[in-house]
């Protein structure tokens, strides 16, 4: 497939991948979960997606080149999600890009394959929230994860009673406007894993949309153990100094930079970790220069503004205290997902 990279690091292809207008106006929602081989998890998500009410929806999974069978099981179990599979590994950002592209709905959920929604009325809340409020161009949706040492360590900064706006969000639960999201170029995926949604939300508040976190029922995201912690390391330490190297106006830059470098090397530093740390610091400062290219810093006024915004976490419960994914059996005989 030829396509090329925007400035924006957002990838617009040719032809069929170009951004289309929905093909059915009536679906307000589409709820979005990119996959690679889970097959148990995304069919718990999906489930959890199904039972939305309230509101015109779709579910879509954007399958990536799984091996485990997760095309076929969902196709058998769950006939009604609309499910688009890739012939090659793109990456998830390049799937969340592509969702973009493909949804029929106006505002866009993504749902992480290991997570799930706990309450069958989310989906109807967020939309009737946009629509009152149009110059919101992304939700923060609640979350908890289990007791662990993986997952998203920074709390949540926010009066979860309120809604509050927030830096950005995280991509296991969260809401975009569509048109907005396009408007803004999608997810840069020169990122390839992490960073990618503030990265997103500073362009939104650049354009004057901001990014709210609403108190609803939580989506729970169950931290697949199946995760590299060397490799989320070595590319979170990599989107740190993208966002920095390809966002932040030329007054704040340096700083920022050396901020951000003697932080991601001092955090929890010990011997063990030094040589690593070294090691991913030049990783990151060398892919950051490559991507110079792609810069497109916003306003001063645009990132004095995000930088005092909160940022918006997860509460962290230990397992058996989660509560139990929103099923259609639920959703069907009165709505709410158990407590």
């Amino acid at each position: 497939m030829n396509s090329e990279m925007d400035r924006s690091g957002a990838l617009f292809a040719s032809g069929r991948d170009t951004p289309r207008e929905p093909a059915n106006p009536a679906c307000r929602a589409s709820v979005v979960i990119c996959n690679y081989n889970r097959r148990d998890d995304v069919l718990r998500a999906a489930e959890s997606a199904l039972a939305q009410r309230g509101c015109p929806r779709e579910v879509l999974v954007l399958d990536d080149a799984s091996t485990d069978g997760t095309v076929e099981a969902v196709r058998e179990r769950l006939p009604a999600v609309r499910v688009l599979s890739s012939a090659a590994n793109l990456g998830y950002i390049a799937q969340r890009n592509r969702a973009l592209r493909e949804a029929c709905g106006d505002v866009v959920f993504y749902l992480d394959n290991d997570a799930y929604f706990t309450d069958s009325d989310t989906v109807a809340e967020v939309v009737r929230y946009l629509d009152e409020q149009p110059d919101v161009g992304a939700v923060a949706l609640p979350f908890l994860e289990p007791v662990c040492d993986i997952g998203h360590n920074v709390p949540p900064a926010t009066d979860r009673r309120v809604p509050a706006q927030v830096r950005g969000f995280v991509g296991c639960a969260a809401a975009l406007r569509r048109r907005a999201a396009l408007d803004a170029g999608g997810f840069r995926e020169v990122y390839r894993h992490y960073g990618e949604e503030r990265d997103l939300c500073i362009r939104l508040l650049e354009r004057g949309r901001r990014t709210m976190f609403l108190p609803m029922r939580e989506v729970v995201h169950m931290i697949s153990p199946n995760r590299n912690r060397e490799r989320a390391e070595r590319l979170g330490v990599r989107s740190t100094l993208l966002f920095d190297t390809l966002n932040v106006p030329a007054p704040y830059l340096p700083f920022r930079l050396a901020a951000s470098i003697v932080n991601r090397f001092c955090y929890r530093l010990s011997a063990a970790t030094a040589g690593a740390r070294l090691r991913n610091l030049g990783f990151a400062v060398s892919e950051s220069w490559r991507a110079r290219g792609q810069r497109e810093a916003v306003s001063a006024a645009t990132y004095r503004r995000f930088r005092s915004l909160p940022a918006a976490g997860a509460v962290r419960l230990p397992a058996d205290q989660l509560p139990p994914p929103v099923t259609l059996s639920k959703s069907a005989g009165g709505g709410k997902g158990a407590a």
